[in-house]
C-alpha cells in the first residue's frame, strides 16, 4: 500500500509533468502561429495603403472632373450669356415648381 505522502509525491509529479508539456506544446504553437499572424498584419497593412492610396487617387479625380466642369461652365457663359441665363432661369423656376409640388403634397399627407 501506498502512503498518503507517496500519492501525494506522485499526483505532484504527474501534475509537473503535465504542466511542462503544456508548456512545451503552447509554445510549439507560439512558434507556429506567430509567422501566420505576423504575415497576416503585414498583408492587413499593404491592403489599408493601397486603399487609401485609392481613395486619394479618386478624390484627385474627382476634383480634376469638377475643375474642368467649373472652366467648361465658365467658358460657355462667356461665349452664350443669353443662352445661359435662360438655362438658369428655366432651372430655378423647374426647381421652384418641384419645391411647391412637394411642399404642398407633404401637407395633404400631413
Amino acid at each position: 500500500m501506498s502512503s498518503p505522502k507517496s500519492v501525494q509525491t506522485a499526483i505532484s509529479s504527474a501534475a509537473e509533468a503535465v504542466a511542462d508539456e503544456v508548456s512545451e506544446r503552447s509554445q510549439e504553437v507560439r512558434e507556429r502561429v506567430a509567422p501566420v499572424v505576423s504575415r497576416i498584419a503585414t498583408q492587413a497593412n499593404d491592403l489599408s495603403h493601397r486603399a487609401v492610396d485609392a481613395v486619394r487617387e479618386g478624390a484627385y479625380r474627382v476634383r480634376d472632373r469638377a475643375a474642368n466642369a467649373s472652366d467648361s461652365t465658365v467658358q460657355y457663359i462667356r461665349k452664350e450669356p443669353v443662352k445661359a441665363i435662360l438655362i438658369a432661369a428655366a432651372a430655378g423656376a423647374a426647381l421652384t415648381v418641384l419645391a411647391r409640388f412637394f411642399s404642398s403634397s407633404r401637407h395633404h399627407h400631413e
